[in-house]
């Protein structure tokens, strides 16, 4: 019985102290090394400079109207041309102007909204791939190497990893897919300076 009681009493002390012990698996990725190899990003990357290219090409058409109709109403300033039509003329340039701000205004906006519709879709997907290898190999946590400086982050989330321990971010483009990396990876360790 004395024996039974001292077993009891190891459990009750031993229980606890065997969570403690525990250990979390951490494991570490490149988001942008992931972004800059996945092909539905890098389609959506050239959908988006075709898209830049067009409206560039516009707009500089915009502006070589522009010009020529500044230097047509310059002449008419010389040519001493009656008022109301340097008027009407710059009227038609200040409008041409105004046209070509919205144009550009107009653009960047089209531009920003294509890409970030997409671009959630491709978060999404390697959002999950990422949180279904976690689950997969028992990582408790996974953290971002490098800082994201889309959200204005200006120092990584890890400030030491030790070289290629527990990087996971070339399982995670094979769970997506990507068999063969076209960016080259950037070196694990110190993120920054160390103070003392």
């Amino acid at each position: 019985m004395k024996n039974w009681s001292i077993y009891v009493a190891l459990l009750i002390f031993a229980a606890p102290m065997a969570g403690l012990c525990q250990t979390n698996k951490i494991g570490y990725i490149d988001v942008a090394y992931i972004y800059d190899n996945l092909p539905d990003h890098q389609n959506l990357m050239a959908e988006v400079q075709a898209t830049s290219m067009q409206y560039q090409n516009l707009q500089k058409e915009k502006l070589a109207d522009y010009q020529k109709k500044l230097e047509a109403y310059q002449k008419l300033q010389q040519d001493n041309t009656s008022m109301p039509i340097q008027k009407d003329k710059a009227k038609e340039l200040e409008d041409i102007q105004q046209s070509m701000q919205q144009f550009q205004l107009d653009a960047e906006q089209d531009i920003k909204l294509k890409y970030n519709k997409k671009f959630t879709e491709i978060q999404a997907k390697v959002s999950n791939a990422i949180t279904a290898y976690a689950k997969e190999h028992g990582y408790s946590f996974v953290a971002r190497l490098y800082p994201d400086q889309t959200i204005g982050e200006t120092q990584p989330f890890l400030l030491y990893v030790d070289q290629d321990a527990n990087d996971i971010t070339e399982a995670i483009l094979s769970k997506l897919g990507v068999k063969t990396a076209i960016q080259t990876k950037r070196k694990a360790g110190i993120q920054g300076p160390i103070k003392k």
